[in-house]
Formats: structure tokens, C-alpha cells, sequence
């Protein structure tokens, strides 16, 4: 049986930012701060350089190694 958010997700058709948020948070619990550093970083460069294009290279460049950690955890965990 799936977690009560993917059940939620399934339901509304989609992810909602409240409910990615409280995920990272249960994973954070489970994995380390890491999980949180990587998705700060993640949707930090989402909204401010994608949305909003307002990041540099080096802006992206300074966030790339706690998103490639996120993704090793995620794979690894």
C-alpha cells in the first residue's frame, strides 16, 4: 500500500509544493540534512532560473553539488 502523500498525489492528479515539501521533510528524517540541502537547492534553481531567470552560470555552478548529492541518495537510499 502506498504512502498517504502518493495516495493524495494519485488523487489530485498531481504533486502540489506543500506536498513535495512534507515528503522531503519525511525523507530528511530518515536520510539526513542532506535531502533538505538538495532540494532547497533544487527548487531554488527551479523558480529563480527557470521561472524567473534570474541565475547567472555560477549561481546554477554553486548549486550543483548538493542537487547531484540529493539524486546519489536517492538512488543509493
Amino acid at each position: 500500500m502506498p504512502p498517504i502523500l502518493f495516495r493524495e498525489a494519485e488523487d489530485r492528479g498531481r504533486w502540489t509544493v506543500t506536498m513535495l515539501e512534507r515528503a522531503q521533510r519525511r525523507i530528511s528524517r530518515k536520510l539526513g540534512d542532506g535531502v533538505r540541502e538538495g532540494w532547497d537547492a533544487a527548487y531554488y534553481l527551479h523558480v529563480a532560473g527557470f521561472h524567473k531567470a534570474k541565475l547567472d552560470a555560477e549561481a546554477v555552478k554553486s548549486r550543483l553539488k548538493p542537487i547531484k548529492n540529493l539524486v546519489n541518495m536517492s538512488v543509493e537510499g
